[in-house]
């Protein structure tokens, strides 16, 4: 599995770092002073402008780095491109999500990094300014990071000039107050008709009795689901870019399944699917995005009820490598063609046997999009006996212990 995670516009990304190829390291004056300066301002022996490029990050200037550039397996770069704010890690080896990083482990053992992504006028990270060093530190002081921040801009600044003036970058349209007054309408158009489902699957939840009640209460949590990853989306989302960031916080696997079987078991008694759920005991707790992880994994499941057979099971669980699965799998048919058109946009059912979809094609690519923002991979293959589908997170996103597994079934 690859080491950094794929940030959502990322064709939009590269295109924006294509124009900027020409640049020969160490060129440039103004960059070499700035990574100079970047070395005085926090102690250390090496700081570099780093771009993030399709499978390498190099350096357009660098102090006291051996090579030009390296493979972006081994960029912590390609980590920091995905913060509005600047990635502080003063000790790699005490962060779990860094402490096995390949440029951790290996030559030259980085201990102590402060990166800040470099943004473009249009919006788009194409790298980072960071300070190395070899040994942990301290923290840097807020003086510190603003000033790294602020030679960031520069960067860019300089990057931008230099590219216009060989007519790689078009002049900037600003389009910025028309995207945001799109965004601010896109979010009062959802929210008015959700607010009116709200409102009147309240009232049924309160009047109704028995299993009435607890379809009126199914429909509430849905809305609310629907409604969290609006305002989700409207937060960590820039309609300028395609850009989707992240809002990671630690989750319990069974709060996350509990949370998702809550909105989805409706459709699975609806359609007499059987959903069973195992989840591995060692599992404690995961660092995600859980509104974008939920959304993936409901697509899976979704897929499952709607397009599998009688028979669907959820299973997470870790691999000898620590790296974490949830694997969705159904009795259906299968696929006639290959598995992997699923993950194009816009293929629905008409290249599936005996399947239908009402769908327009969105759901698995936004999946896997969703997947690979944290890290990680999305799979499908299709067997005789069914549909197998499985999300693989990387070991750096799982807490592990020894818990008593959870095994729930959702019946038709």
């Amino acid at each position: 599995m690859k080491s950094y995670p794929t940030p959502f516009n990322e064709t939009l990304r590269q295109n924006a770092v294509e124009k900027l190829r020409w640049i020969e390291p160490g060129e440039d004056p103004v960059l070499e002073e700035v990574v100079a300066t970047v070395t005085k301002i926090f102690d250390v022996p090496t700081a570099l402008v780093s771009l993030v490029d399709q499978d390498r990050q190099w350096f357009p200037a660098r102090a006291q780095f051996p090579s030009a550039e390296t493979s972006r397996d081994y960029s912590i770069c390609a980590h920091a491109i995905l913060q509005h704010t600047p990635l502080i890690l003063p000790d790699t080896l005490a962060e779990p999500r860094f402490a096995e990083h390949p440029v951790v482990v290996n030559a030259p053992y980085v201990r102590f990094y402060a990166g800040a992504p470099i943004v473009l006028s249009s919006g788009l990270r194409v790298g980072s300014l960071c300070a190395l060093d070899y040994v942990a530190r301290a923290h840097p002081t807020p003086e510190q990071v603003e000033l790294l921040t602020h030679l960031s801009r520069i960067v860019a600044s300089t990057l931008e000039r230099r590219a216009s003036e060989q007519n790689q970058l078009p002049a900037n349209a600003n389009q910025d107050s028309i995207r945001r007054d799109l965004l601010a309408l896109i979010g009062h158009e959802l929210r008015t008709p959700l607010t009116s489902v709200l409102g009147f699957s309240r009232i049924l939840e309160a009047r109704l009795t028995g299993p009435e009640k607890e379809m009126a209460k199914a429909s509430t949590t849905a809305a609310l689901h629907l409604s969290e990853i609006i305002d989700h989306l409207i937060t960590y989302a820039d309609l300028r870019t395609g850009e989707v960031l992240l809002s990671e916080t630690d989750i319990e696997p069974n709060v996350l399944v509990s949370e998702i079987l809550t909105v989805l078991e409706p459709l699975f008694s609806e359609v007499e699917t059987d959903l069973s759920v195992s989840i591995d005991p060692s599992l404690e707790s995961l660092s995600l995005d859980p509104a974008h992880f939920k959304s993936a994994l409901t697509c899976l499941l979704m897929n499952a009820a709607v397009h599998g057979g009688s028979d669907a099971a959820l299973s997470i669980y870790a691999t000898d490598s620590q790296e974490v699965v949830f694997e969705v799998a159904d009795n259906g048919n299968g696929f006639t063609d290959s598995a992997a058109k699923c993950l194009q946009p816009f293929q629905v059912g008409a290249d599936i046997d005996t399947r239908t979809s009402g769908g327009i094609g969105l759901g698995l690519p936004l999946a896997q999009q969703l997947v690979e923002l944290h890290g990680g991979e999305l799979s499908i293959v299709s067997m005789k006996d069914g549909v197998r589908a499985a999300i693989k997170l990387p070991k750096s996103r799982a807490t592990f212990t020894e818990l008593p597994p959870l095994q729930a079934s959702v019946a038709s």
